[in-house]
């Protein structure tokens, strides 16, 4: 993970190092947590599961589930879209933002999430990265 300060005045933010890494389904995935750095904290007891999605058309991705059916709200973050001679992909890039009590559980399993809006996609979010995040934002928790 990396800590990066400075983005809005005095706010920091944790990331895992996760999110340079191009998946083979041209998905995207990383978590990021905001804090004070006047505090040294959290601003919040959660963290943002950022994910950049690929379709073949656009998906208006407005909503997500987890495994256990727990339903979260998206934040668009960015749309775009690359197209060759094979076709276009519809790229939306959004957040989730999740309670870290939830990763806790998780840490040894990871989980499913599911994206959903005109289409949908399932990802698997790998145990690592939940525990990459975890150890990132345990020494900032409130």
């Amino acid at each position: 993970y990396e800590i990066l300060s400075g983005l809005v005045g005095s706010e920091m933010c944790i990331r895992d190092s996760d999110y340079t890494l191009p998946y083979y389904d041209n998905n995207l995935r990383m978590f990021r947590a905001f804090g004070d750095l006047k505090t040294n904290k959290l601003v919040d007891d959660t963290v943002q599961l950022y994910v950049k999605l690929g379709f073949s058309d656009w998906a208006t991705i407005d909503r997500a589930y987890d495994e256990d059916s727990n339903l979260y709200k998206t934040l668009k973050i960015d749309s775009d879209a690359k197209c060759s001679s094979y076709g276009c992909v519809h790229y939306e890039t959004v957040g989730v933002n999740i309670p870290i009590s939830y990763l806790i559980t998780k840490k040894d399993s990871g989980f499913e999430m599911k994206f959903s809006g005109k289409q949908s996609r399932v990802m698997l979010i790998p145990k690592y990265l939940v525990r990459q995040i975890l150890n990132g934002v345990e020494p900032f928790l409130l």
